[in-house]
């Protein structure tokens, strides 16, 4: 089974962090995290943060075994650029780009296997209807109750306006023209 996280937008070249990212490519997840750990690059702390969310993922959300997790696979793409421009001689402006990354990681590994519980069965009788309890008879509703708010409109906020606050009367609104009450 596979397992995916990302990281958008990562402030630095899509070039850089892909120089990081073929050293960890194919191996285990645990290889990857300590390779990172101890890579003097910049971009090193955001794939080693991703490939942490999508461990993470694995175990918490899929049930899969942490010691089986291998980085399928990592993908490095570029993300929005921002256009910028940097002060030149004689009072012009040379543009520039900064760039952004996303980064993409896929794992696969076992899932561990959960012990089947049991289901208790529903109480039946011998002709194979349901026993009914007590608490199922007194769930039935008076329809009387029913029909006599059908015809009012109730104030879906709530709350009763100023004058009805007293009362437990439902409140109706008014149907106003253009020029005042019609």
């Amino acid at each position: 089974m596979q397992v995916v996280a990302t990281s958008k937008s990562v402030r630095q070249s899509t070039r850089k962090v892909g120089l990081v990212a073929s050293l960890v490519r194919g191996r285990t997840v645990s290889d990857a995290i300590t390779i990172l750990e101890h890579t003097p690059k910049r971009a090193a702390e955001p794939i080693r943060k991703t490939i942490e969310s999508a461990k993470a993922n694995a175990e918490n959300n899929h049930d899969m075994d942490a010691s089986t997790l291998i980085i399928a696979n990592l993908e490095i793409g570029p993300a929005d650029t921002l256009k910028r421009y940097r002060p030149a001689a004689h009072g012009r402006a040379q543009p520039f780009k900064r760039r952004s990354t996303n980064i993409r990681v896929v794992l696969e590994g076992e899932q561990i296997v959960k012990k089947k519980t049991t289901v208790k069965k529903a109480d039946t009788k011998k002709d194979g209807t349901k026993k009914t309890t007590p608490q199922d008879t007194s769930s039935k509703t008076d329809k009387s109750t029913d029909d006599a708010t059908k015809g009012t409109v109730k104030n879906t906020r709530g709350f009763m306006n100023r004058k009805n606050r007293q009362s437990n009367v439902p409140v109706t609104k008014k149907r106003t023209g253009v020029r005042g009450n019609k």
